[in-house]
């Protein structure tokens, strides 16, 4: 369950009313789960991070996008014990590899990651359970 959002002069039943709506209404905000995917994962691009959050609850057979999974995985196995690691590292000589890379970084916005990275951790855990 999603923690309450504290609003003045509302009853607790409205205040849930209002986290529920802001619960199913968050793919309309954050786009659909591939664009928060390539956000989530451009965004890790860019910064040469993997998001502690997004390790735990997370896994590449979680992303939508086979290729996805494949990228994730590739930064969880070249990231160091402080989550961070050498972008560059993941270039190989595939050039269609290459271009998935650089069209994620490209293509992510920056904006509402923290957002994002949750509603995906969410998603595969609902998928999971």
């Amino acid at each position: 369950m999603a923690e309450t959002i504290p609003f003045f002069d509302l009853s607790e039943s409205e205040q849930q009313h209002i986290n529920d709506t802001i619960d199913e209404n968050i793919p309309h905000i954050v786009g659909t789960r591939r664009q928060a995917e390539v956000d989530v994962l451009g965004s890790m691009l860019l910064n040469g991070s993997v998001k502690t959050g997004v390790l735990r609850d997370l896994q590449p057979r979680d992303m939508s996008n086979k290729n996805f999974g494949v990228i994730y995985q590739e930064m969880i196995n070249a990231k160091d014990r402080t989550h961070k690691f050498d972008a560059m590292s993941l270039l190989n000589d595939n050039i269609a590899h290459n271009k998935y890379l650089l069209n994620l970084m490209n293509e992510c916005i920056d904006s509402n990651i923290d957002i994002k990275c949750d509603w995906l951790v969410n998603k595969a855990i609902k998928v999971a359970v």
